[in-house]
């Protein structure tokens, strides 16, 4: 008889339906912890979705924070939020890689879309061991909660 631990994500989002799957040389999935270890010889990719469709054409915000792995950032809960973590960014040293949540700033609205949207695949650079980066997306969830936004779990991304 096999016996196992099921280890939640350091920041488990607050339950919307939004995700974030990350492949590493082509091999995609969600690690459980949400914890994906990179060296510079990997290629990676950041999948965006609605897994359950419900927020499907729905905006979104991809949001980041980096860090040095040992030093992670607090996690923060959200208006209505699930948890005591269900943010993984921090909002003192947050970049966004793309947002569609404020006023259109361009001609591409990126909305969350059937079968996922990709990032990538990008190479691993040098010079990054001990780093990290916490991604984690905000969308749009109408009624959701009171503040009508949907947090997915945070992807952890470790620079080995």
């Amino acid at each position: 008889t096999w016996r196992y631990a099921v280890i939640p994500p350091q920041y488990p989002g607050n339950g919307g339906d939004c995700r974030i799957q990350v492949s590493t040389n082509g091999l995609t999935g969600v690690v459980p912890t949400g914890v994906y270890s990179l060296t510079p010889t990997d290629q990676f990719a950041i999948i965006l979705d609605s897994p359950a469709g419900s927020l499907l054409n729905q905006t979104f915000a991809l949001a980041y924070t980096p860090y040095v792995q040992g030093a992670p950032p607090a996690g923060i809960s959200l208006l209505g939020g699930g948890g005591p973590a269900d943010v993984g960014v921090d909002p003192a040293n947050v970049g966004v890689v793309l947002d569609s949540l404020g006023p259109p700033t361009s001609v591409f609205v990126p909305t969350l879309v059937s079968g996922g949207l990709q990032l990538g695949p990008y190479n691993v650079p040098g010079g990054l061991t001990g780093s990290a980066l916490n991604l984690q997306i905000f969308a749009t969830a109408p009624g959701f909660n009171p503040v009508s936004i949907a947090t997915s779990d945070a992807a952890v991304l470790e620079f080995q």
